[in-house]
């Protein structure tokens, strides 16, 4: 493919300056014999954290995980062609890089990643794909060069889907709709934030004391800050602030709610008409039960083979494979 061939000749898939072709690590783990390197956990970590704490044992268990399903997908002899390589990078650099395979190396490089470790751990996501697709616990969605036949049955049958139909009737129903009112004062039309608190708590008195109607040329001419808007029927589902879906279930008709205050606006809200869900026939109901049992199928699959794949395992630590030998005499 023309981008790959444009990726090796470029002078970014050199290594990158100041690295060597491999860099001395420290042996976390031996899983079967093969090694879990500490910057492999420590990747993990940084990728797998995105803002949030992150429990190290559980990345730790993942990284293994992920190495025994690889060695699985050796020993069912689950291979990875060059052409799938090719196809991967060729799509990564068209979705994430708008075709332009010098971003992708310049993103690499500021990463410290060569093309050469790119290219192994992108045969590594394609053999680990393909293995899923084996067990049958993914779609296949991401490598679209073949579709192994599952070694499991994942079909839902009439029994199962009506039987959840029957234990979660009350929870089957179309979604609730929502037609708002809304009136949002900007903070920055006023001295502060507490005077702009002052007169929206006034004004939601007296709305709530004369209705909208009456009010409506004060809050457009005589405030001359606010704004009333009008918003369509929507599912409560799709609101957003999430205060909003909150509201849509609490809020009493015909009661204007308390401020929510963002960055800029302080606003109120009144449900003008609300039209409740009306409860799925099963036949409606059948497509997304089926979604959802198939899901579950998967995921108890998924968690079985993994199950699996640890019992049978040999996980070394540092201290474990350093030991010395007893003598026996």
């Amino acid at each position: 493919m023309w981008i790959i061939a444009l990726l090796l000749a470029s002078p970014l898939a050199a290594q990158p300056e100041g690295r060597e072709s491999r860099v001395v690590d420290r042996i976390f783990r031996r899983v079967n014999g093969k090694v879990i390197t500490l910057s492999e956990i420590q990747e993990r970590a940084a990728v797998q954290a995105a803002g949030r704490q992150q429990d190290i044992e559980q990345v730790v268990q993942q990284v293994i995980v992920d190495k025994l399903q690889l060695q699985d997908a050796d020993k069912q002899g689950i291979q990875v062609s060059q052409e799938h390589i090719d196809w991967y990078i060729d799509n990564q650099v068209r979705q994430k890089h708008g075709g332009d395979a010098t971003k992708l190396l310049q993103a690499l490089s500021a990463n410290g990643v060569s093309l050469l470790d790119f290219r192994e751990r992108s045969e590594e996501d394609i053999q680990r794909e393909l293995y899923f697709r084996k067990q049958g616990v993914r779609p296949a969605q991401n490598v679209g060069l073949i579709r192994p036949r599952s070694r499991f049955d994942f079909d839902v049958t009439v029994t199962e889907l009506r039987r959840y139909f029957r234990d979660h009737a009350g929870e089957l129903s179309e979604p609730t709709q929502v037609r708002w009112t809304a009136i949002i004062l900007p903070i920055a039309s006023f001295e502060s934030l507490d005077e702009a608190r002052s007169v929206i708590w006034g004004l939601r008195n007296q709305l709530r004391q004369f209705g909208l109607v009456a009010l409506r040329s004060r809050i457009e001419a005589e405030l001359g800050k606010g704004t009333v808007l009008e918003f369509p029927m929507q599912p409560v589902k799709e609101l957003l602030p999430e205060e909003l879906k909150k509201l849509a279930v609490e809020l009493p008709n015909g009661e204007w709610s308390e401020p929510i205050e963002t960055e800029d606006e302080i606003q109120i809200y009144f449900p003008t008409e609300r039209i409740a869900g009306r409860p799925m026939t099963f036949a409606e109901a059948q497509p997304m039960i089926r979604t959802l049992l198939t899901t579950q199928k998967q995921n108890q699959v998924q968690a079985q083979v993994r199950n699996e794949l640890l019992d049978e395992a040999s996980v070394q630590a540092p201290d474990e494979f350093r030991r010395p030998a007893t003598s026996r005499r």
